[in-house]
């Protein structure tokens, strides 16, 4: 079956090779493989998805934070000589001037990721749409609250306390 071939080295002695018909690996060997492989692509798939998760809660919870400072700053600036305030619904973020929605001028719209829940705590009844109002030239908001955004297991919260102060 083995077929063997005769190589002479320079002493003149010769050695002989066996060359085995069978090269390759065998089926356990590749199942063995491709168990492993598999077993790395499912953690890093997990941890993957976990990952994506935070970032959406993450981004979501930055550009709150952002609108609302922003808010915040033109009523302590005075913009309009108005209050003015965000209202948080379920698919996107209304940003208002004056003391109650909808305010005095047309409201502006940011579209928000619609997988991320918030809801306020305590909370509300009913939970959405919440609005933060602040006041002109103090920047104060009359109802202090807790904004909880979730996503799957990850959850993040934003704090606004009586004197407009926003903590995340």
């Amino acid at each position: 079956m083995n077929k063997s071939s005769t190589v002479s080295n320079v002493k003149g002695s010769t050695q002989h090779h066996f060359i085995s018909k069978k090269a390759g690996f065998t089926l356990i060997e590749i199942l063995v493989v491709v168990g492993i492989f598999a077993l790395i692509l499912t953690t890093g798939a997990l941890i993957g998805f976990d990952s994506i998760g935070r970032g959406n809660v993450g981004s979501e919870r930055d550009l709150l934070v952002t609108l609302l400072s922003g808010v915040r700053a033109q009523s302590l600036a005075n913009v309009n000589e108005v209050s003015h305030g965000i209202r948080i619904e379920a698919d996107k973020f209304t940003l208002f001037d004056g003391s109650a929605w909808p305010g005095t001028n047309p409201p502006r719209v940011i579209a928000r990721n619609v997988a991320v829940v918030i809801t306020s705590i305590p909370p509300l009844i009913p939970p959405l749409p919440i609005d933060v109002i602040f006041t002109q030239l103090s920047g104060n908001v009359s109802v202090p609250v807790d904004i909880n955004l979730t996503l799957g297991a990850q959850s993040q919260t934003i704090k606004i306390n009586a004197q407009g102060r926003i903590e995340w």
